[in-house]
């Protein structure tokens, strides 16, 4: 599982283990790249996380061992906590194993990928998050191999965000704070491509500049919608002075 530069841009290759060998698949650089990407990451962390739980409960339980021999008592082996068993007969495997065929479109491991992202919500998180596959994928066309870049960017992005929804945002909020935040990085995209692409044809001009003025009015349209929101939130109070009755908005919070 890598990306790889070809033709000039980078493409995700997924390795998985078919039939006693490795096999590559081919998935491009769109968001089921991304999204597969960020799943085979999160699946390798999950792995060496389960390895390293499993090498400290053995040599806990070694500990424990050489001190029962000392002291002349024994233990129990049916006290070993049933995960370790799990994970030494190949549980990590199987998991694996699911995730395989699942990314591969078998629809019988639906009930036990649902199970598997309900148990393990970070993984579910990376995974599904939508508007953080959108704002990766432009990222990657904006920096394709400069990690430095990628990074500044991505957190600037994150800056920006977090500038925008304030300490406690409501889910609509959020939502509209993500869609101006992809946004952001559509029209900056719109302008860096007309900015550093000179050599084109009278058409492919036009058609980047009605790119470039439609992203810029996408944001704006974001950026609108997330004030009005905040607007329509803002409580208002009724006040009665000398029986003339005044509307004052209060402010949010």
């Amino acid at each position: 599982m890598a990306w790889e530069k070809r033709g000039g841009r980078l493409v995700y290759y997924s390795a998985r283990r078919v039939g006693g060998r490795v096999v590559k698949q081919y998935l491009g650089d769109g968001p089921v790249a991304q999204a597969t990407a960020a799943l085979e990451q999160a699946s390798k962390l999950e792995r060496e996380a389960s390895r390293e739980e499993q090498r400290e409960r053995q040599a806990a339980e070694t500990s424990k061992r050489r001190a029962a021999c000392s002291t002349g008592s024994s233990v129990d082996s049916s006290k070993v906590p049933a995960s370790i068993a799990r994970n030494a007969t190949g549980g990590v495997v199987d998991e694996r194993e699911l995730i395989d065929r699942a990314m591969a479109g078998d629809e019988s491991t639906v009930p036990a990928v649902r199970a598997l992202v309900l148990a393990k919500p970070e993984l579910a998180r990376r995974v599904g998050d939508l508007a953080g596959l959108v704002e990766s994928g432009w990222l990657h066309l904006l920096t394709n191999q400069n990690v430095l870049a990628r990074e500044a960017m991505s957190a600037e992005l994150r800056r920006l965000k977090s500038s925008l929804a304030g300490p406690k945002p409501t889910p609509i909020e959020q939502l509209l704070v993500d869609r101006v935040a992809a946004c952001w990085v559509q029209a900056n995209h719109a302008d860096w491509t007309e900015a550093t692409h000179n050599e084109r044809t009278i058409s492919q001009a036009e058609l980047a500049l009605k790119r470039q003025a439609m992203a810029h009015k996408r944001l704006l349209s974001a950026l609108k919608t997330l004030a009005e929101v905040r607007r329509l939130m803002v409580p208002a109070l009724q006040v009665n002075i000398a029986e003339q009755q005044v509307n004052v908005a209060g402010s949010a919070g």
